[in-house]
């Protein structure tokens, strides 16, 4: 009898054991994976948005920029879109568990605007920017703050 219990305990620990190791598999790849992934994707859009802000906040009209300048502002463009669209790719790989990311919707909303400002870098040719662009500018990168938990500029 006292070799049973011995057995029924060693069974007992050996599958405690395994469903514990499991169960952290399970929670590693439905929550903390894509968790540091967001975290990843958040550092990424907040180091673009702090560096590029004097860009994006100050719209170009194309038609009386050097060609070093549309460039520049080309290339910020270009990556203010790739983090749209990571952000975008992102949102299809989330699972039902998500303490301490976003809801989906807050995520797309970020990622149209994020997409939303790449396109408004520069004004259609032969019309100044305004005020209004620069403040269009600004209140898009505010939205984007706030909807992905970061602290504003």
């Amino acid at each position: 009898m006292e070799i049973l219990d011995s057995l029924l305990t060693i069974l007992i620990t050996v599958l405690s054991g395994v469903l514990v190791y499991i169960f952290g598999e399970i929670l590693q790849t439905i929550w903390l994976s894509p968790l540091q992934k967001f975290k990843s994707i958040k550092h990424d859009v907040a180091v673009t948005l702090t560096f590029y802000s004097r860009i994006y906040n100050n719209p170009i009209d194309l038609a009386h920029a050097t060609l070093s300048t549309r460039e520049e502002y080309s290339e910020v463009s270009d990556k203010i879109r790739n983090l749209s669209c990571e952000l975008k790719g992102y949102i299809e790989t989330l699972s039902w568990m998500k303490i301490g990311i976003p809801a989906k919707k807050d995520l797309l909303e970020a990622s149209k605007l994020l997409m939303g400002l790449s396109n408004s870098l520069h004004t259609p040719y032969n019309v100044q920017p305004t005020t209004e662009d620069y403040l269009h500018n600004k209140n898009t990168e505010e939205k984007i703050f706030k909807l992905l938990g970061m602290y504003g500029n």
